[in-house]
């Protein structure tokens, strides 16, 4: 938390009040490592007492939270919002896409509503699409759920609602999902697993 004070403070970010941080002064759930929380330093109190504590491991582990990182920091290029936070949390692109390499693009276009890359793994190709949440929820039949399972039409309606109330909040929305294929043809946007929004 210390770290993340004085990486505001470098960008000329100011406090508010005394030790919080301005970018935080609105929000409501904040992931805090709880160690820190143990650890009783001051800084994380101040900032932490008027939200919710979460213990951060339960999230890094999960799969799900996994796949998505690597999807978005394979499917950002072109995407200066993504192209952003994959850098902020220092998703290592280069790696993946040397892991991963891309091998097709199908761009968006206002009929299909989705853009979505294939990637070269192992024993076939893997397809990565994002954009509009409906239009990639209409592609997919599972959702990623610490494993996969069928994506039920109260997924389809809980991840909508979402997405409205962001939008609502003047947030752009991107959702995310990923097929596979053996072979380099072939349907690439259809039968996907839902990754999020």
């Amino acid at each position: 938390m210390q770290q993340f004070v004085g990486e505001q403070a470098q960008r000329g970010i100011t406090l508010r009040n005394e030790d919080v941080p301005e970018r935080l002064s609105g929000v409501k759930t904040l992931l805090v490592d709880a160690q820190l929380v143990l650890q009783g330093k001051n800084i994380v109190r101040q900032v932490a007492a008027p939200l919710q504590i979460c213990d951060v491991s339960r999230f890094k582990n999960q799969r799900a939270w996994m796949v998505l990182t690597l999807v978005v920091s394979l499917g950002c290029e072109g995407y200066a919002p993504l192209e952003n936070f994959t850098r902020d949390l220092n998703f290592a692109r280069e790696r993946l896409l040397h892991q991963y390499p891309q091998v097709d693009i199908l761009p968006y276009d206002d009929g299909r509503r989705i853009e979505t890359t294939i990637h070269k793994e192992q024993n076939g190709f893997r397809s990565y699409a994002k954009c509009d949440p409906a239009a990639i929820l209409a592609a997919c039949t599972r959702v990623l759920d610490g494993k996969e399972r069928p994506l039920s039409e109260k997924d389809v309606r809980d991840a909508l609602d979402a997405a409205a109330r962001m939008e609502a909040e003047g947030l752009e929305t991107l959702a995310f999902a990923m097929g596979w294929n053996p072979e380099l043809e072939g349907d690439f946007e259809s039968d996907m697993v839902f990754l999020g929004i």
